[in-house]
């Protein structure tokens, strides 16, 4: 038995244990103020926010995890999940300019974008690179790669830190 990860293995498992990261981290983080601050100054938009991408992300997770389970591939939904999670992330920021009149309108927008957001993100990261990484693993070094998986997490906690540091300068 193998107990080696591969060089290009660690290194898609950084990049896209890293992005992953971010990608949460800026969601969990600064969409709850950029939606305070530019489209409402209502709390209601963010719990529903919060509330619809915890049960879309659960579903997505156990659904889509399931699907690449039974297609045997995990690499198409990492792929797909990534790139729509990222254009999605990108995307939110234009909720901005949207009309806010009727106001239930902006809400519905916003709520929905954040879960369709959030279901490419649980997608590629939660159904499809998790998986992967306990496929590409065994008993012997999953330790290790689960160790470098959760220390990204805090890596990028500390990047938010550094850059909300310098913003608010």
């Amino acid at each position: 038995m193998n107990n080696s990860i591969s060089k290009r293995n660690w290194l898609l498992i950084w990049i896209l244990g890293m992005s992953g990261q971010i990608c949460w981290n800026i969601e969990n983080s600064w969409f709850n103020t950029f939606v305070y601050a530019k489209i409402a100054k209502d709390p209601a938009i963010i719990s529903w926010m919060v509330g619809v991408s915890a049960v879309i992300s659960t579903l997505a997770t156990f659904v889509i995890g399931t699907w690449s389970d039974r297609a045997g591939k995990r690499k198409p939904f990492i792929a797909a999940g990534y790139i729509l999670w990222g254009l999605f992330t990108i995307g939110f920021g234009a909720t901005e300019f949207m009309p806010k009149n009727p106001f239930i309108s902006a809400i519905v927008i916003v709520v929905a974008t954040d879960a369709i957001m959030s279901f490419f993100g649980s997608t590629g990261y939660d159904a499809a690179f998790n998986p992967w990484t306990t496929d590409i693993s065994n008993e012997r070094n999953r330790g290790k790669l689960g160790w470098y998986l959760r220390s990204y997490a805090r890596a990028c906690y500390h990047i938010r830190c550094g850059c909300i540091g310098y913003h608010c300068r």
